[in-house]
Order: C-alpha cells, then structure tokens, then sequence
C-alpha cells in the first residue's frame, strides 16, 4: 500500500521590498497623530490669545522640553456633522503641510470634551 499524502510545500511569502529610494517616502503627516497621554500632563496651560464660536487658543508650555507654543482648544459640544468635517479637513491638511509661512501642528490630544491641537506659536 502506498502513501498517497504528497510532500507539504512551503508556501512561499513575499515581503514587499524598496528597489529605488524614491519609492520609499516618509512623510511629515506620518509623525503627527493622536497623542493618547492627557494634554494637562504633557503641558502647562497659559493666556488665552483669542476666542470663537468652538473655543480658543492659548498659549502653552511643554513640561517636558519648556518650549512655548500655541494650543487650539475646541469643543465638542459646540461643533454640529459639517464643522466636524472642517475640523478632521484642516487637521488633515495641517498634518501635511511644511511651509514656512503656515503654522507648523506638533500635536493632537482629545479627551471627552475638547480636541487639543498644539501648533508653533506664530
């Protein structure tokens, strides 16, 4: 009586692989994401330097490097479907661009109430 099982292949995988540098691409928006600490342990809040309709701005202190920047606070309650959709589109945006004449968005943080967006203080 003969086997009739055959041999077990391995399957081969193929892992993607760069064959060119330019096809490699590490982007500024790759680095900017949703912080997941609490905004209060990672800054110190200071002024307001303006406010509307969703909330303000103010300025800011991270405890960790001291450096001084600008925080957008906004609140949730206050944003209805279609300025949700204008906040994820400026985020998006920001996230992406890298001008000198545009504010730079170092960092998003959420909690229940707000979102957090800390940006260069122009």
């Amino acid at each position: 009586m003969g086997n009739c099982a055959s041999p077990t292949k391995k399957k081969e995988v193929k892992k993607p692989s760069v064959q060119n540098k330019d096809d490699f691409v590490i982007e500024k928006a790759d680095f900017i994401g949703l912080n997941r600490q609490k905004f209060k342990d990672c800054y110190q809040l200071g002024k307001i330097l303006g406010q509307g309709a969703l909330g303000e701005v103010r300025t800011c202190k991270s405890k960790l490097g001291q450096q001084v920047r600008a925080v957008k606070i906004i609140k949730k309650a206050k944003m209805n479907a279609m300025e949700q959709k204008f906040f994820e589109a400026e985020l998006s945006i920001l996230r992406k661009l890298d001008h000198p004449n545009i504010m730079k968005i170092f960092e998003v943080f959420e909690d229940n109430v707000n979102y957090f967006l800390v940006t260069e203080l122009c």
